[in-house]
């Protein structure tokens, strides 16, 4: 057996749940990773131990008068999970809120748990990345909209860039990240 150190196995999750619901909760892919760190997490059970460390979140719900769209691939509706949840418990201050998510299986991470929602509430899957960047830009069309750009750095970098491009103003633009990772990534954009 291939000898592991303890830092191959460390990786940045998620967490997609909230305080009430009791458990800390986090979501990955595993089939068709080869990975060490993927293969060993699948073979863990249920009560094995695990260290969590530097648990944090960079995203809050922005609560203004303003529309919201959570833009996230696959498992990076796991990030989003907990704003949708904690904007279905109050919808205080945001008039509408749209999750849309590109997945090219068509099979979208919590689908069922997020289907019986409120009218304020809209499910934009879509199992393309045309189809998900037609959307994108009718959302970047009305300049009322902020957004929540969750995923991988490069889907973070296409996305911003894309956004900005349609005259969205970056400040309306929320990522997952430390707020000098995006004017980094804002910075490199530039021409």
């Amino acid at each position: 057996m291939m000898h592991t150190t303890y830092k191959t196995l460390v990786r940045h999750l998620s967490i997609m749940t909230l305080p009430h619901e009791g458990q800390l909760g986090f979501t990955t892919r595993i089939p068709g990773s080869g990975s060490t760190y993927k293969q060993r997490f699948s073979s863990i059970k249920v009560g094995t131990e695990m260290i969590a460390f530097k648990p944090k979140n960079e995203l809050k719900l922005a609560r203004n008068g303003r529309p919201l769209v959570m833009v996230s691939m696959g498992v990076g509706v796991a990030t989003i999970r907990p704003l949708i949840l904690a904007f279905l418990a109050d919808q205080t201050g945001i008039p509408k809120l749209v999750n849309l998510n590109v997945d090219r299986d068509g099979s979208f991470v919590y689908e069922k748990e997020l289907r019986a929602v409120p009218p304020q509430y809209v499910n934009d899957w879509v199992s393309s990345r045309t189809e998900f960047y037609d959307h994108l830009a009718d959302y970047a069309n009305d300049r009322d909209h902020q957004f929540y750009v969750i995923g991988s750095d490069a889907f973070i970098a296409q996305n911003l860039q894309f956004l900005t491009g349609r005259g969205v103003d970056p400040a309306d633009v929320f990522i997952d990240r430390p707020e000098e990772i995006k004017a980094k990534i804002l910075n490199e954009l530039k021409p």
